[in-house]
């Protein structure tokens, strides 16, 4: 049994749906499993000081990037932590060879994106400007207009997600 089959044998009621299909299993690569296995830790805390109902209806590799899709009780209160657990998580993937857990780099090779150390890269890494590494945006659309909500810069070594005033990336509101 290999990791991701024992995390649905662990947490079933996390990773299974309502008849038992493992809907949660990560679809990802071993370099991703501590990621993946933080981030179940971070959803079942935040979801279980509340006592709200917690799925996850998928785990998977889009874009060169982890990709965690939750469904929580639209009463949660633990809304906010469970997605700050999804964006640290989504944000640690960035960095992080999917192969081996090593520091990474998103890589392009034809039309497929990857993230991968440089032993494991293939292709050529993607080009990031001076002062966006590991930087994290979130928009809305408000009147109408998108507006940044928030800017964030993941760092792996305490693996937090640190606010970024939008202007000092040159944002203007």
């Amino acid at each position: 049994m290999d990791w991701r089959d024992a995390l649905v044998e662990r947490y079933p009621v996390l990773l299974r749906d309502g008849s038992g299909r493992a809907v949660g299993r990560p679809g990802v690569g071993d370099g991703w499993a501590r990621i993946v296995v933080r981030a179940i830790g971070r959803i079942l805390a935040a979801g279980s000081s509340t006592g709200d109902a917690v799925r996850i209806l998928g785990i998977a590799e889009k874009y060169g990037t982890l990709r965690i899709s939750i469904d929580v009780s639209h009463r949660s209160t633990a809304v906010a932590a469970i997605e700050e657990a999804v964006a640290l998580a989504e944000a640690a993937s960035e960095c992080t060879c999917d192969i081996c857990g090593g520091e990474g780099m998103l890589y392009e090779s034809g039309n497929v994106l990857s993230t991968r150390c440089v032993a494991h890269g293939a292709g050529a890494p993607v080009p990031v400007s001076p002062g966006w590494e590991n930087i994290r945006i979130v928009r809305h659309v408000k009147a109408g207009k998108v507006r940044t909500v928030s800017c964030r810069r993941y760092d792996r070594a305490t693996d937090t997600l640190i606010d970024v005033p939008p202007s000092a990336l040159g944002l203007d509101e």
